[in-house]
């Protein structure tokens, strides 16, 4: 029996929340998305958020969610947003606990991501640009390599991981 607390990190569309949710269904471990509970917490969605308060306050938001998981749960599967790792103090607590990050090619994401419409860094930059910006970051972290496998090869491969 795994108890653990397991962080996912990964750019948008990568199958943070998709295999997150698989991953504690078949570990039985809470699941909890930290986007989902900033909606919850705000009663907006991301988009909304984004868009009415900006993404500075989306990020402080983040931040918060991120110490409150972090320091609460003692085990569960965490999928967190996209940019999480771009603010010093949560890439330090990311780096102190089990993270995987999850990484899946441009082409495969952008093929992914091309009809989605509630991605809101998507409407200003173009993925390849928040690649870049967060490859180095996001590299120093364990990296499964989930390029061109299916929802279950990639579950499995993630397991393996994990049981490891």
């Amino acid at each position: 029996m795994i108890s653990k607390k397991i962080f996912l990190i990964g750019m948008m569309g990568c199958g943070k929340t998709t295999l997150g949710k698989k991953l504690s269904n078949i570990l039985n471990l809470p699941f909890i998305d930290i986007d989902s509970e900033i909606e919850k917490k705000e009663k907006k969605s991301i988009e909304n958020i984004f868009k009415e308060n900006g993404e500075t306050y989306f990020r402080t938001l983040e931040k918060k969610t991120l110490k409150e998981i972090n320091y609460f749960y003692t085990s569960g599967i965490i999928s967190t947003g996209g940019g999480i790792i771009l603010d010093d103090e949560n890439f330090n607590i990311l780096k102190n606990e089990y993270t995987i990050f999850l990484y899946v090619s441009i082409s495969e994401l952008k093929k992914r991501l091309e009809k989605d419409t509630k991605r809101p860094l998507l409407k200003n930059k173009n993925i390849i640009n928040i690649w870049e910006e967060r490859k180095s970051l996001y590299n120093s972290f364990k990296k499964v390599n989930l390029s061109g496998l299916t929802i279950n090869s990639s579950l499995e491969k993630l397991l393996k991981e994990i049981i490891n």
